[in-house]
């Protein structure tokens, strides 16, 4: 048996143990940050091992099992919150709230996780949201696509020039984020050198989508200044000795949808007060907005389009009663306006509900007449003035809150797309009342 002892940057270092693995190493050692020592059999050929790598040298090795004490090293062990890394030959069971990443020797783990990997682990537990696409350039091992899909991401797109670690990954296609379609992803992690970062930096904003977010790591504390500059928005910069990654995005500032609130939930609140200012006896125009805005808060809450009852219902009196009824008066109210401009008649067993719609400053929420038919006297002030307080809370989480404007911004493109007829006869009518109105 013989050894060889050879030099390895951090750049480098996972590809160059799998490649070892791949040439046939009965083990590895890593001597320290820049060393390592590979161990091969007797009958393994040194001459082309030293001509593949010449800056290595030689030296005879005693007959052990050096297999098993290299894995003897390679022990599991826990990254960030989330994450237990675990040799592929060991069975160890995950801790509780944790995920098991089953991984190769080539992940360098003799000595731990590399601090940058540690890093990307680490940011990907805060920035991965479900059902997100995560760009994952460089992607070496695989490590960070395992964690990504483990985190819930809906697609992983892994890429990497070399032809080898795209083989030890088992996933990807050879290339790099230039072949990734313009705004296509939420997230993109790349694990590579500070140049690579800095020649990429125009590919990441391209691939990323408004308000995507950037994890770039695979540089030296004291290079931070030199990858800077390339990228735009840089949220935090993070360190693990003497290693760094950066958190950057590219976010939607609320000055950029703030046309496209005005002339949509702008529009409904205006009118909304408008109306209610100056007392006009228009009720029914009234409700009609009530419900457009219900629809479209819905919609910007990423509820389903029959859950549109949930928002009118939180516009009602805090009640058990009126959270029971609110699909059953929310359907009565918004299809018969929709459809009738007037609201359809509740009937059930043996008896009829009908609305009445009244606006009054001091008087209740709510009441019942009895008779046949029975009647719901529904006060549209108290429910558009509430409506309105929700609009305005939905614009100041805009304005605090970039996934919110994101979340909007991309809503917005597909809102005339998607809209649904019933959605639409309501605009039909609005249009018709408030031209009306305003003549």
């Amino acid at each position: 048996m013989f050894s060889l002892e050879m030099d390895s940057d951090a750049d480098g270092r996972d590809l160059l143990i799998a490649e070892l693995w791949e040439l046939g190493s009965a083990g590895i050692i890593e001597l320290n940050d820049t060393r390592l020592r590979a161990f091969f059999d007797t009958g393994a050929d040194r001459a082309a091992l030293l001509t593949r790598y010449p800056g290595a040298s030689a030296r005879e090795e005693e007959d052990r099992d050096w297999v098993q004490e290299s894995r003897d090293m390679l022990q599991p062990m826990e990254v960030g919150r989330r994450f237990f890394l675990v040799p592929e030959w060991r069975d160890d069971p995950a801790p509780p709230g944790r995920f098991r990443i089953a991984v190769n020797p080539g992940l360098a783990f003799g000595t731990g996780v590399h601090e940058t990997t540690r890093l990307c682990l680490e940011a990907l537990e805060e920035l991965v949201q479900p059902g997100i696409t995560v760009l994952d350039v460089g992607t070496g091992s695989g490590i960070l696509s395992a964690a990504a899909r483990l985190l819930g991401a809906g697609r992983v797109i892994a890429c990497d020039v070399d032809p080898d670690a795209i083989r030890v990954a088992r996933q990807g296609f050879i290339g790099s984020a230039d072949a990734v379609r313009s705004a296509s992803v939420d997230l993109v992690v790349a694990n590579i050198s500070p140049e690579a970062i800095v020649a990429l930096a125009p590919e990441f904003t391209r691939v990323l989508r408004p308000a995507g977010v950037l994890i770039a790591s695979g540089f030296n504390f004291s290079e931070v200044d030199t990858v800077r500059p390339s990228l735009s928005a840089v949220r935090d910069v993070r360190q693990k000795g003497e290693w760094a990654a950066m958190v950057a995005g590219i976010e939607i500032a609320f000055v950029k949808i703030e046309q496209e609130f005005s002339e949509t939930f702008g529009y409904v609140r205006g009118d909304i007060a408008n109306l209610l200012e100056k007392d006009r006896p228009l009720h029914y125009t009234v409700a009609l907005l009530v419900c457009a805005a219900c629809e479209m808060l819905t919609w910007h809450r990423n509820l389903r389009d029959d859950q549109a009852c949930r928002v009118f219902t939180s516009i009602l009196p805090d009640a058990e009663p009126y959270e029971a009824l609110g699909r059953t008066l929310w359907e009565a109210l918004r299809n018969g306006l929709a459809h009738n401009f007037r609201p359809d008649t509740i009937r059930t067993d043996n008896d009829q509900w009908r609305f009445a719609i009244f606006s009054n400053r001091s008087g209740p929420h709510m009441y019942v007449a009895k008779g046949q038919p029975h009647w719901i006297h529904l006060n549209i002030r108290t429910c558009a003035e509430r409506i309105i307080l929700q609009i305005d809370a939905y614009e100041q989480e805009l304005r605090t809150n970039p996934h919110a404007r994101l979340s909007f911004n991309e809503k917005s493109k597909r809102y005339i797309k998607t809209i649904r007829a019933d959605a639409a006869r309501i605009a039909d009518a609005l249009r018709s009342v408030l031209a009306e109105t305003h003549s």
